[in-house]
């Protein structure tokens, strides 16, 4: 089993400060600008999660399992457990599992879930949605395969809810970049469907476990640069993980960051750039009616953001971003901390930064790694967790101690002052070489994770222990229930504790208030004490004082019944001067009632009727009457007190944004027109001319919500339109008209066809026209965009000028022209520009068939009085080929030659 430090983690987290160490980092001035995300991150990195590989299966592991391999590996008191093994325990050979994600059950702690890029074969890049569980604390860990196994997945992240509810964010690329969720009710023992969730490359989610409105709610960011929805790279769920806003968009467009909330509620999200770092900051995401708004505040974190090098294919790390939710003195702190290239010659360092202001402004830079500033060792994938005492917790890779490129080893820290000063970097794994068993794809992954507890923390990482890439949990932070300097699973196996409940807990720590030497709930579990309202307390230790009425029954469990059986009020909307009723209801008798509003009692005649009954009416509700009602149900001795139920008014609608008037748009295109308003249950009729529309699939459609589209706008649709809104209380506003312009873009000039020898210029002219609007012309070859440089000019004009001609030159021209503010685009009639083709093999030969017959001749009187030049097909008429014009010159000279029929 694994085995924690045998000193209790308060005791570890003195010894290890008794030297803190950091060394701060000079911070920019006030005057350095922020600099956007470097190319190298979206080209390089990000655009790798795609399914280049086709899946390949493990040819290695034939018998299913692999004899004699170790699945734990210890550095000193520190064990790893491999995650990813067989159901004997035994590591699975040659396949890779990299990117872990962990995620761990509050209510439960024993339940801890891990996901990763699952690769079958080391063979092939083709990735999956691997995941393991464990519901011992780690001790042992169950592998059951991968989500929606055959299908490529990548970039997992796993959150769990204040309920115990387990999430699963994974990207899938079939065709376009998006991620969907998986929930588990189980302790991650299975996954419910599929559950789309928008999202991209590089995404990453958080739950709020906070005590704001937004508590349980999922908010998720992604990079742009591989987005299911472009520039829009943020979407909330406020339903527990069934539905998510539309994505929008988020100032600095941030990448590779972590989302954070802080104990208000606020949205965190960190965007690594150039040595700065923007932290964008929501402080109203939690407000589900309301689409979010962000402020992005700089901070200077000692390095540049990195990729490659000793993870040659992939990142150095997330750019880490968590918020201190402790009562202490660092509650509501804003830290960051990364992998970064700082100057100098150190390649990468672990820096970190905090704010006390809730991310406005940032403390200079502190460099966490203690190693010299003068080495060359790279500490890299640092990761960060806050317990929620106040502890900051960091891992790392470290090559220190190896002084080469290839051989890491995971170093911890941790910071019990916010940051101020850090505990000695200790190594907590073997030796490994990180440059093992790369499946066709460079890199160990771009992270790991963590989650922080009171007493210590969970980890997840990948390692080579076993020549090749696996996933490790690792517990740092020791338990000792009985303070007798021994770790509770060594007490344990050892003997010296017993463990009636298997629980990992020595049952001298557990509660015996019947005093018979045994565990309450082991009593409960042998049956030889009851437990009527099942709080794992034997009813005999309540009949002292949980026992009002002598009939030898807890009070406590009189109370579960009762409210267990009680129903309670639900939720009233209702209009201004409306009315409300309220009431609750129980099978049992005897009982009597008294109802509160926001906690104080009602008074009959004034605040209602039936203020001590089970049902309470309120007429002609108002702004006083407002709040939340609740009763209080007693039975003799013992009360319950219903939930609450809500009043509220409704809200008038009113119009707060008119659709736009006398816009523009072209023929075919989507026209959109849009209100926005306030009101409760608002209705919406759009008009043309004072008629309502009638939905109309490609052509009118949405005509009874917000947003009217008018689909293949052409001069029919043409009108005054205007929307009509009204609420279930009567009230009714009805919006601005507002109408369109249909415009066209038009060619009064279409270029002429010409022709040239090498060296000629040539200059071909088109005109377009749209009505006054202003036009952005270009000019195209073959249907790629033309710019002005070597011997063309003029690609954004009329006028498209060719100098010194060649063959290079040969090709069809247009010119695109696109009317601003309309968006309408056209194209002018293309022309065909080929060398030599003023000329012919044989003059008069109309019909280059060898000679000169009645059929050249036919052809022959097409093209008199034509200019060769614009009429290629005539050049074999330009008989005396002393000018461009076919004339009596050359008729002279060809109708002597003509040699029959």
């Amino acid at each position: 089993m694994i085995k924690p430090p045998a000193t209790k983690w308060p005791v570890l987290a003195i010894v290890l400060a008794a030297t803190f160490h950091a060394v701060p980092l000079k911070a920019e001035s006030e005057d350095d600008a922020y600099q956007p995300a470097p190319q190298f991150d979206s080209v390089d990195f990000d655009r790798k999660e795609l399914p280049d590989d086709p899946y390949e299966p493990n040819r290695l592991n034939i018998t299913g399992s692999a004899q004699g391999q170790r699945q734990s590996f210890s550095r000193g008191p520190y064990v790893s457990v491999q995650v990813n093994v067989d159901s004997f325990g035994h590591n699975i050979l040659g396949d890779a599992a990299n990117e872990p994600s962990i995620a761990v059950n509050p209510l439960n702690r024993n339940q801890i879930v891990i996901g990763w890029r699952q690769f079958d074969s080391v063979a092939s890049n083709f990735r999956q949605a691997g995941w393991g569980y464990s519901h011992n604390h780690g001790i042992t860990w169950t592998f059951p395969g991968t989500i929606e196994a055959g299908l490529f997945r990548s970039d997992p992240v796993l959150n769990v809810s204040p309920e115990g509810v387990f999430y699963y964010y994974s990207l899938r690329v079939d065709g376009a970049y998006l991620c969907d969720m998986f929930r588990s009710f189980d302790g991650g023992v299975t996954w419910g469907p599929r559950i789309a969730a928008f999202g991209g490359d590089k995404a990453w989610f958080t739950v709020d476990h906070s005590n704001s409105p937004g508590r349980g709610n999922i908010y998720a960011s992604w990079n742009p640069s591989a987005s299911c929805c472009e520039s829009n790279i943020f979407t909330r769920s406020v339903d527990g993980g069934l539905t998510y806003m539309n994505p929008i968009p988020v100032i600095q467009s941030p990448r590779h960051g972590q989302v954070a909330t802080g104990p208000d509620g606020a949205v965190y999200i960190g965007d690594r750039a150039f040595g700065n770092v923007a932290i964008l900051k929501s402080a109203d995401a939690f407000n589900a009616p309301s689409i979010p708004t962000f402020q992005s505040n700089i901070a200077f974190i000692g390095g540049n953001s990195s990729g490659g090098g000793v993870n040659p294919g992939g990142l150095l790390g997330q750019m880490n971003v968590a918020v201190d939710h402790s009562n202490g003195p660092t509650h509501g702190n804003v830290y960051i901390l990364s992998s970064l290239d700082p100057p100098g010659d150190d390649p990468v360092d672990v820096m970190f930064a905090r704010s006390t202001d809730g991310g406005v402004n940032w403390d200079p830079p502190v460099r966490v790694n203690d190693d010299p500033i003068s080495s060359t060792a790279s500490q890299w994938f640092g990761t960060m967790s806050v317990a929620p005492n106040g502890r900051i917790d960091v891992i790392f890779n470290d090559t220190r101690a190896s002084g080469t490129n290839s051989l890491s080893e995971l170093y911890y820290t941790n910071s019990i002052d916010g940051g101020d000063t850090w505990a000695p970097n200790v190594p907590v794994s073997p030796q490994f070489n990180h440059s093992l068993g790369y499946p066709n794809q460079n890199k160990l992954g771009d992270y790991y994770d963590m989650v922080s507890d009171e007493d210590g923390a969970d980890i997840a990482y990948a390692a080579t222990f076993n020549l090749e890439q696996d996933v490790y949990y690792l517990r740092i932070g020791a338990i000792d229930c009985n303070n007798n300097g021994v770790d509770d699973g060594d007490d344990i196996s050892m003997g010296t504790s017993l463990d009636c409940n298997s629980n990992t807990f020595p049952d001298e720590c557990e509660g015996d208030c019947n005093q018979t030497g045994i565990p309450d709930d082991c009593d409960i579990l042998n049956m030889t004490s009851d437990d009527c309202n099942q709080n794992d307390r034997p009813d005999e230790c309540e009949l002292v004082d949980n026992e009002w009425d002598a009939n030898q029954i807890p009070d406590d469990c009189q109370l579960v019944e009762l409210s267990a059986t009680l129903t309670s009020p639900t939720d009233v909307e209702t209009c201004p001067n409306g009315d409300a009723n309220f009431s609750v209801a129980s099978p049992l008798s005897g009982l009597t009632y008294q109802w509160k509003r926001n906690g104080t009692p009602l008074i009959e005649g004034v605040d209602g009727t039936g203020t001590q009954t089970a049902n309470l009416f309120v007429s002609n509700a108002d702004a006083s009457d407002v709040g939340f009602y609740s009763c209080v149900v007693t039975a003799v001795c013992i009360s319950t007190e219903s939930d609450y139920a809500q009043l509220t008014l409704s809200d008038p609608v009113s119009i707060t944004q008119q659709p736009v008037p006398l816009s523009q748009t072209c023929t075919g295109n989507t026209f959109v027109l849009s209100v926005e308003t306030v009101g409760d249950d608002v209705s919406y009729e759009w008009r043309r001319d004072g008629a309502p529309l009638v939905e109309q699939s490609g052509a009118f459609e949405n005509v009874d919500t917000p947003m009217l589209r008018i689909v293949d706008v052409s001069a029919a649709d043409i009108g005054d339109y205007h929307c009509v809104v009204a609420d279930e209380c009567g009230g009714l506003e009805e919006s601005d008209v507002a109408t369109f312009h249909i415009n066209e873009v038009e060619f009064t000039a279409q270029p002429l066809p010409t022709c040239a020898v090498d060296g000629d210029s040539i200059a071909l002219t088109a005109t377009p026209h749209a009505g006054g609007l202003s036009i952005f012309r270009q000019w195209h070859k073959d249907g790629t965009p033309l710019v002005d440089g070597g011997n063309v000019s003029g690609a954004f004009t009329d006028t498209l000028t060719i100098e010194d001609i060649s063959s290079f030159d040969e090709g069809e021209y247009a010119l695109r022209a696109l009317a601003l503010g309309a968006s309408c685009v056209a194209f002018s009639d293309s022309v065909l520009v080929v060398l030599d083709a003023c000329t012919c093999a044989t003059p008069g030969d109309m019909d280059e068939d060898g000679d000169l017959d009645l059929a050249d001749l036919h052809q022959f009187a097409q093209c008199f009085g034509n200019n060769v030049a614009e009429f290629n097909e005539c050049a074999c008429a330009n008989v005396d080929d002393l000018d461009d014009i076919v004339n009596l010159n050359d008729w002279t000279l060809y109708a002597p030659v003509l040699t029959g029929p």
